[in-house]
């Protein structure tokens, strides 16, 4: 190997991820979510973030989104490879209250607490043509439900004969 190669592989390694840096997040990480990651599992997330070519700031990045998210039954190696914070309906429901809020509280400032009024047009709808309108098309659906209804009634009773008196059809071909 030469030495441009050994220089290169040794800043490569510079800017992964740091073992001393590691276990100090990693402590953290037990005590909020008090959980007890054992010395094992540590050894191997740690070989297999820096196989990753995890740095610090990669590191932490994830380490925060962990951090947001709820862990069911312990934290787990893959909750480091999501790549976004998931919520609880509840935060959602509060995220959006605020956000709601704070235009709303925008809004009357840039108005200047001012009330304004709005005059709307008056619609005048036709009452009886909307009437007229759905009665028509009450009739025509139960127009066609009945033909169709009848027209099953009647293949089944043809069937019904046919069997009772042994009549096979013929097949008329066109």
């Amino acid at each position: 190997m030469t030495l441009t190669n050994t220089n290169a592989l040794q800043k490569t390694n510079q800017n992964l991820i740091d073992w001393n840096h590691f276990l100090k997040r990693m402590g953290e990480l037990e005590a909020q979510k008090r959980d007890k990651i054992s010395e094992e599992t540590m050894h191997v997330w740690y070989r297999t973030f820096r196989m990753q070519n995890w740095t610090n700031e990669k590191f932490d990045k994830q380490f925060e989104i962990v951090l947001k998210n709820p862990s069911y039954g312990g934290v787990k190696i893959d909750e480091f490879f999501n790549e976004e914070v998931k919520y609880t309906e509840y935060e959602v429901n509060l995220k959006v209250k605020l956000a709601v809020d704070n235009l709303v509280k925008k809004g009357n400032y840039l108005l200047g607490n001012q009330i304004i009024e709005v005059t709307l047009p008056k619609i005048e709808v036709d009452l009886e043509a909307i009437r007229v309108a759905a009665a028509k098309r009450v009739e025509l659906y139960y127009r066609n439900e009945t033909e169709r209804v009848t027209l099953d009634v009647i293949d089944e009773v043809l069937e019904e004969v046919k069997k009772r008196l042994n009549l096979v059809s013929k097949t008329v071909e066109v």
